[in-house]
This record gives structure tokens, C-alpha cells and sequence, in this order.
């Protein structure tokens, strides 16, 4: 039995002035294919595993069109140098966005289908802040995505999409999938599984799935700030009963669509940034988190908005605060710190590095150089101080990460990432929108800044869309869905 392994991870803000190319992407080929993949080795000794290529990135701007075109002439000439497969497993996010295109994720697995051809079996693991379009679902096998969010769950999704494709050549058999377009879109700060009414709607998948007996069953919301007609949440199942698969989708669409109207912003405190100050200086527990949400790397922005800076630093109510700016993309300020060394003071801008907004120009004491913790022989962060504000100015659009990584972060690693106590601080902003996992811990109180920006949560209100859905909820509240099936058996389209 033979196994390609491919795929292509991102996640696309199309509102970012952020790019995505090689700077973003880690590239692999080879043998450190498969080193991501730990679970491999135990699927069987009868499989000989073919990589193919795997640019792996985390949220960013728009994928260049040239970068694009690279990737998919590389994964044509492996597949052709493969020969033929038998299936092939696919490690994706599903809001792929590249320049000039719409769909890319569906672009790039026709093309592998088409290379492979019909009968080989063709399964993924995704996110569920992704999107399936018809396309896709008509081009796969089989799709598990997470259950979680944050995503806890990152290394028990691909295990799953692996065993289900190994469990589908093993059998023989080819699966039907229902596929529902739901005319919602949510961002993913409405929908984490922490609280309700997430926790009950995602939580409930994996009940509904073993009451029908299906292979499989996800919801995908879709990506909020990507402008695209696929934008918008879907339920796809798998399995081999046609019937159970038709009524598992309908059962998992109903609980999604009936609970949309209470869906809403997850943190337990959220307000625009003069409220989320308020909150920090009040009598909420400290350290207090603060996300600025509009500037959120996670999901695609820049990281290096100054917009919240800029209506802090020189607040005189707030000089009482020991106030942290975590997660600053800052290549320039960091070059600064770095040749002056720790203790200087240099005269440096923060903000504005790849959008082009006005930075704030100060005075910074250089109170620590980071080094890199995954490999990097170099300083990846610098902690810069102007009165009772420090600033963390990064070489990499990563997040802010506590004292090691947490469940949620991606298997791809974490090159980049600026590890530091925040302890010391009475206030941390954040770049990102839900706290993950080792923010949370280090986080007394939590306050959402609704911020603008290229991951603007009131993107409905806020944010300039061309080619979404319509009507879409809650762009339209009176939106309303008939339902409209579609299954899948093979390539085919059944005729229900």
C-alpha cells in the first residue's frame, strides 16, 4: 500500500497588509515530511509512505501568487516522480488565500485528484476556521477537522484524518459525504469550544456521529476576514450508510444554525479600547489580558499595528501600571536594541512595519534581549521600555508565548516564538484574540479590545466586503437556509 503525504497550511486575512511567501512558510520535502508525523510508524508495516512537498505556515496575509505557483509545479513533479498511489494524505488548514484566486484549497487538491486519479483515496486534516467548499467535498475522501478551539486537539486530528484514510484502503470501501452550506459566518472569537454555546454545539459532534454510525463529522465556520463567495460555515459527514450520513449532517447543521443567535463574543469582558483601559484600571484581578483583537496575528493581521500604543503610552491615569505590548512584529527597533546591547536607550520607531501606519517614536531602554528557544542562533525579541510601558519587539509574527508552548500550538514548530516571564506586569496586551492555553493560565482577568484592523470583529459593521455570501448572517439577520444537501459518492454527485 502507498501513501503520499502533501499539503499546504495557512490561513488568509484578506484584509492584512501583511504577504505570505517564503519568509512564512516552512518548506519541507523529503524525510522531514514524515518527522511531523509521529503516529506514522504504527499505521502499519505493509505502507510505504511518499512525501511529496509541505509548506507549512501558521495566519498571514494573502499567499503571492508566484509562491503559489511554485508550490503547485513542485507538487506536480513529485507526483509524477511517485508513481502511482493508493491514497494520499493531505495536511491543510482550509482558508488558504492567495492573490488573484478564489478557492485555492480546492485548486490545489483537484490538482493532486486529477494526478492520482479516481480511484486513490484522498483524505485531509483541516481547521474548522477554514471552509469546504462543494468543490472540495467533491475532490475528497474523507475531511476530519478539529474539535477544539483553541486547538487543543492539533495532533488528534491528523492521527484521525491518517487512521480514517488507512481504515478506507484497508476496506475497500468508498464512503458517501453530505455536504451543507449554512449561510453564517462567525469569526473565531464567537465560536471557541471554552465556553457556551461552542462548548455545546462542538462538543456534541462526536455523540451525534456514534448515534448515526458515520465515519466523520465536522463544522467548518469559515474565515471571517477573508472576502471570498466559500466563506461561510458548512457541515460535512462520512460513512458508509447513505441514510446515516444524510441524517447525521442534518442533525449536526440543526444544532449549529439553531444556536447562531447566541453566539457571540467569547471572552466574559469586551468593549473598545477606552472601556478595556477602564477595566484594567479598576479593580479587576491582576495581570490583566488584554487582546487587541483588530490586530490579531493568529488570524492573519500584520502584528504591528500601533493604534493601541499610540492611546496608552503617554496616558498620565495610567503611569500607576506596569503596561506590556506583547507580540510587536518590530524587526527595525529590534536591529536598534540589538547593536546598542541591554541597558542602552536607542531612538526607535514601533509600529507600522509592513501596514505603513505612523509608529511611535520614543526613547527605549533595552531591558533584554531574547534569544530564539527553537534552534535559532540569534536574538528574536528585545523588551523596550518608555516610562511605565514595555514594548516586546519581534523579528517574527508570532504571539505571545509564556514560559513553553502549549497544547495548541501547531506541530510545525515554533521558530521565532519569544519566550519571557509577563509576571512582573500589571497589564499585558496581546496580539491575538481568544487567549490560548498558557495565556490563560497566565491571566488573571481577560478583557476583548474590539480594535480595528485587518481581523476587525465587528467585521460586519466595520469592514469592506465584494464577494461574500448573500444574504449572511449576521451580516443579514434575516438570513435562512433551506438545507440544501449535497452527497457525494466517489467523484459523483448523487441525484437524491
Amino acid at each position: 500500500m502507498r501513501i503520499a503525504v502533501g499539503g499546504i497550511h495557512q490561513e488568509g486575512a484578506g484584509f492584512s497588509s501583511h504577504r505570505s511567501d517564503d519568509d512564512f512558510f516552512d518548506w519541507r520535502e523529503g524525510r522531514r515530511v514524515l518527522e511531523a508525523y509521529p503516529t506514522v510508524p504504527a499505521l502499519g508495516d505493509d505502507i510505504e509512505w511518499v512525501p511529496l512537498v509541505v509548506a507549512m505556515g501558521g495566519a498571514g496575509g494573502p499567499v503571492t501568487a508566484d509562491y503559489f505557483e511554485r508550490f503547485l509545479q513542485r507538487t506536480r513533479e513529485l507526483l509524477a516522480a511517485a508513481g502511482p498511489v493508493d491514497g494520499v494524505y493531505l495536511d491543510m488548514h482550509g482558508a488558504l488565500l492567495v492573490e488573484g484566486r478564489f478557492d485555492a484549497d480546492a485548486e490545489y487538491v483537484r490538482l493532486v485528484r486529477d494526478a492520482v486519479g479516481a480511484d486513490a483515496v484522498v483524505s485531509l486534516s483541516m481547521d474548522p476556521h477554514g471552509s469546504v467548499s462543494r468543490e472540495l467535498a467533491q475532490a475528497v475522501d474523507l475531511a476530519a477537522c478539529h474539535r477544539h478551539a483553541p486547538h487543543i486537539d492539533n495532533a488528534l486530528t491528523r492521527e484521525r484524518a491518517l487512521a480514517g484514510l488507512v481504515d478506507l484502503l484497508r476496506s475497500g470501501e468508498r464512503p458517501y459525504r453530505a455536504w451543507l452550506p449554512l449561510p453564517v459566518l462567525f469569526g473565531g472569537e464567537m465560536t471557541s469550544t471554552t465556553v457556551s454555546p461552542g462548548a455545546e454545539v462542538f462538543g456534541r459532534v462526536p455523540d451525534v456521529m456514534r448515534e448515526h454510525g458515520v465515519i466523520d463529522a465536522g463544522i467548518w465556520i469559515g474565515f471571517a476576514w477573508a472576502d471570498e463567495p466559500r466563506n461561510h460555515a458548512s457541515v460535512l459527514v462520512t460513512g458508509h450508510d447513505l441514510d446515516a450520513v444524510r441524517a447525521c449532517a442534518r442533525d449536526v447543521a440543526d444544532g449549529y444554525w439553531n444556536a447562531r443567535q447566541d453566539f457571540g463574543i467569547v471572552a466574559p469582558h469586551s468593549g473598545d479600547w477606552e472601556e478595556a483601559l477602564a477595566f484594567a484600571r479598576g479593580d479587576a484581578a491582576r495581570p490583566t489580558f488584554i487582546s487587541d483583537s483588530g490586530d490579531n496575528q493568529t488570524a492573519g493581521a500584520g502584528s504591528d499595528s500601533p493604534w493601541a500604543l499610540a492611546r496608552t503610552i503617554d496616558r498620565v491615569d495610567l503611569h500607576d501600571l506596569r503596561m506590556l505590548f506583547a507580540g510587536f512584529y518590530e524587526p527595525r527597533a529590534l536591529a536598534f536594541a540589538v547593536e546598542a546591547g541591554e541597558g542602552a536607550t536607542i531612538h526607535a520607531p514601533v509600529g507600522g512595519a509592513i501596514g505603513g501606519e505612523e509608529p511611535v517614536v520614543r526613547d527605549w531602554v533595552v531591558d533584554a534581549l531574547i534569544p530564539g528557544r527553537s534552534g535559532e542562533d540569534e536574538i528574536v525579541a528585545a523588551l523596550l521600555r518608555c516610562g511605565h510601558v514595555t514594548v516586546v519587539a519581534q523579528k517574527h509574527r508570532y504571539r505571545f508565548v509564556a514560559a513553553s508552548a502549549d497544547t495548541a500550538t501547531p506541530l510545525y514548530g515554533t521558530r521565532g516564538a519569544a519566550y519571557f516571564d509577563s509576571s512582573g506586569y500589571d497589564v499585558v496586551v496581546v496580539k491575538n484574540g481568544y487567549l490560548f492555553p498558557t495565556q490563560a493560565e497566565a491571566a488573571a482577568s481577560w478583557f476583548m479590545a474590539l480594535t480595528p484592523g485587518a481581523t476587525d470583529l465587528l467585521y460586519d459593521r466595520r469592514l469592506e466586503y465584494r464577494h461574500r455570501m448573500r444574504p449572511l448572517h449576521p451580516f443579514e439577520r434575516d438570513a435562512s437556509t433551506d438545507f440544501a444537501m449535497a452527497v457525494f459518492h466517489g467523484r459523483e454527485q448523487l441525484d437524491l
